[in-house]
C-alpha cells in the first residue's frame, strides 16, 4: 500500500506549499502575519499535535526572504545566554562569550538590519510553556527598544495552553501588555479531518479513496481531530493494509491499529 505512493504520505517532511491549512490554520496565519506587520509580540497556543508548527511553517513560507530574517528557537531549557546565542547564530553572527556582550550584539544586529538594510527580524520561540521566569523577564528587554517608541522586530511565542496562563500572571503584567495577538489553535472537526486525510493522500501522489467515511469518522473520534495523531494512525493503517494485502483501510485494519496504539507498557 505504501509502495503505491511516489512520496511517503502523512509525514512531517511535507513541503510548505503542500500544507493543509484548515480554517483555524488560515486564521492563525492571518493573526501571525498581522503581528509581523505591527512588529509586535504574538502568542500561538494549542494542544500537543494541533498543528502549531504547521502555522509557523506557513508563516515562514509567506515571508519575503529579502525583507525578513526568520529565526526559529526550540530549546526546552532556554536561558538568556542560549537565547541570544541561538538568535545571533540564526543571523549568521558569531556570539560573544559573555552575556552582556551578546546582548549588545543582538541589539546592534537587529537595529542595523532594520535601519540600514530594511530587514525585520522575526523570532519564533517554540515550546514556550517551558520558559523560566528569568527568560520571561528577559523577553521584556528583548522587546524594549527606545523606550517603547518603536520595535524593529517581531517575537512570537508558541506553546501549549499553559503558556497563556503563565503570561497572565501578575508578575508578567509588563510583558502581557505588549501582546499584540493571541490565537488558540483548535483541533480539526470531522469534515476538516476528512479533507486533511484526502489532501495528504493526494500530495503523496495517491489517487484512490483509501479511507472510507466510516473509518475516517472513527479516526477523528480517536484522535480528537489532532493532525499529528491523524498522521500517526493513518500511516499505521496503510502499513497494515500493505502487509495484509488490502486495497482499502477497513474497520478491521483500524481495529488492529488502535488496539496496538492503546497497549501501554506497565511500569516496573
Amino acid at each position: 500500500m505504501i509502495n503505491l505512493f511516489p512520496k511517503p504520505p502523512f509525514t512531517r517532511e511535507i513541503e510548505p506549499k503542500d500544507l493543509y491549512l484548515s480554517q483555524q490554520h488560515r486564521e492563525a496565519l492571518a493573526r501571525l502575519q498581522f503581528v509581523v506587520s505591527r512588529r509586535g509580540l504574538g502568542v500561538l497556543t494549542g494542544e500537543v499535535g494541533a498543528g502549531k508548527s504547521t502555522a509557523v511553517r506557513a508563516l515562514q513560507a509567506n515571508l519575503d526572504d529579502t525583507s525578513y530574517d526568520f529565526v526559529y528557537v526550540h530549546d526546552s531549557e532556554l536561558r538568556p545566554k542560549s537565547f541570544y546565542n541561538a538568535v545571533l547564530k540564526g543571523l549568521a553572527i558569531d556570539p560573544a562569550h559573555f552575556l552582556v556582550k551578546a546582548k549588545a550584539q543582538f541589539r546592534e544586529a537587529v537595529m542595523d538590519n532594520f535601519q540600514s538594510h530594511n530587514r525585520q527580524v522575526v523570532i519564533v520561540i517554540d515550546d514556550a510553556q517551558f520558559l523560566t521566569q528569568q527568560m520571561l523577564d528577559e523577553l521584556r528587554f528583548v522587546m524594549n527598544f527606545r523606550i517603547d517608541s518603536m520595535s524593529p522586530l517581531t517575537l512570537i511565542l508558541v506553546g501549549q495552553a499553559s503558556l497563556w496562563g503563565m503570561l497572565k500572571r501578575k508578575v508578567n503584567e509588563a510583558l502581557f501588555q505588549r501582546i499584540t495577538v493571541h490565537y488558540n489553535l483548535e483541533p480539526l472537526n470531522l469534515q476538516q479531518a476528512k479533507e486533511y486525510i484526502q489532501h495528504h493522500i493526494k500530495v503523496a501522489g495517491g489517487t484512490q479513496a483509501l479511507f472510507p467515511e466510516d473509518v475516517i469518522t472513527r479516526i477523528h473520534q480517536y484522535t480528537k481531530g489532532l493532525p499529528r495523531e491523524i498522521n500517526n494512525v493513518c500511516f499505521a493503517c496503510l502499513i497494515d493494509a500493505q502487509s495484509s494485502g488490502r486495497e482499502l483501510v477497513d474497520n478491521e485494519i483500524l481495529d488492529r491499529v488502535l488496539a496496538d496504539r492503546d497497549v501501554r507498557v506497565p511500569v516496573a
